[in-house]
């Protein structure tokens, strides 16, 4: 390798443009013997080149004699060579999720009950969804196989549901109800039929309730290991808006929790003031409070309902705003309530709004 950066070198040499400035015109006799590896070149060119062998090739064709040119496909930076038959590796592009979730699960598998964050990918044009989950102990699950949309008159698959009245057959916006498996099939996500429990303020339904985000189980074919929820995130701009003209919102719904099951609750938030509080029924008996970043809310407080004062609460409520008029919220609850750890996954929905901002610009 160094015998070939030399002969590099010695090319370069050759025909840089500066070659003549660097080599002795002092006409002294120069040991061509010392050849490469020592000083003979720089005494002068001609002299070095006169007291070699001619090569076996002959001269280069308009070139010097005995100097053979390199073949500037195997020469890299710094003097070493590049296979020919090497494969450069095929870098795969970066997946653009276009959902942003939690969940809860409760597999031994990955470590028991815990909290999780959810990536997904939902794409209504082509009926790919493709999801990542990471659990609090740093375990990644990607779901990339068997993804299907539901469409009206279908039923959703889901295992044991933990809601009586809930129906499997979907409803007639289809954008959030679907289904994706992990890789080996060890676990899937099936959303919950969507249109039959939200209406929008007035009591009209609203299908953008349904196609922002969604509720769902995480089963491993035979039980209900878990719940999740996702959605798109609502414009910053949009939230700036929000803030600007002091919006007020009132959400309802309801989310899944280890131990527990359906837990009902509400959340106020107020835009203009960056603040939220909400209320957590029975099963929890829980009422939190925090702060709104963005497009994401947080809590800083919790506490008990009066008639359980003596109950402590430890952990925390966060969650984020779904759709470009803010008209859902997805989040999760991860307590410790009176030394229990409880983990579960909520969708909530308008119900009461003072926003002047009816429809997203186009």
């Amino acid at each position: 390798m160094n015998n070939f950066f030399t002969k590099s070198v010695l090319v370069l040499a050759l025909f840089s443009p500066w070659v003549h400035a660097s080599v002795s015109e002092s006409g002294d006799n120069c040991n061509a013997t010392e050849g490469l590896d020592g000083w003979a070149i720089w005494c002068g060119v001609d002299t070095y080149l006169s007291q070699q062998e001619p090569t076996a090739a002959g001269p280069i064709e308009g070139g010097f004699e005995g100097v053979v040119e390199p073949d500037i496909r195997t020469v890299a930076f710094g003097g070493s060579l590049i296979d020919d038959g090497e494969i450069p590796p095929v870098v795969e592009p970066e997946i653009e999720y276009n959902w942003q979730g939690y969940a809860m699960l409760t597999h031994p598998d990955f470590g028991g009950l815990q909290a999780g964050e959810l990536k997904l990918k939902v794409d209504t044009a082509t009926g790919d969804v493709i999801g990542l989950l990471t659990t609090a102990s740093g375990e990644e699950i990607a779901f990339n196989e068997g993804a299907k949309f539901y469409v009206p008159a279908e039923l959703i698959p889901l295992i044991d549901s933990p809601l009586s009245d809930l129906s499997n057959e979907a409803g007639s916006v289809q954008i959030s109800q679907f289904e994706v498996a992990s890789e080996g099939s060890l676990l899937k996500l099936v959303t919950f039929p969507q249109g039959w429990m939200f209406s929008a303020v007035g009591g009209d339904f609203d299908p953008e309730h349904t196609s922002v985000s969604t509720i769902g189980q995480i089963n491993d074919g035979t039980s209900v290991v878990g719940s999740f929820v996702a959605g798109s995130l609502t414009p910053l701009d949009r939230m700036a808006e929000f803030a600007s003209v002091g919006r007020v919102a009132e959400y309802s719904g309801y989310g899944m929790y280890s131990g527990i099951g359906l837990v009902e609750n509400l959340i106020k938030v107020d835009f203009g003031q960056a603040k939220w509080n909400g209320f957590w029924g029975s099963g929890l008996k829980m009422s939190a409070s925090g702060s709104v970043d963005g497009n994401q809310f947080s809590s800083d407080t919790l506490a008990p309902f009066r008639e359980i004062s003596s109950v402590v609460f430890e952990g925390s409520v966060r969650g984020a705003f779904n759709g470009d008029n803010a008209s859902a919220l997805t989040g999760m609850v991860d307590v410790v309530k009176d030394g229990e750890a409880i983990v579960g996954t909520f969708k909530n929905v308008i119900y009461r709004d003072s926003d002047v901002i009816t429809d997203a610009p186009r």
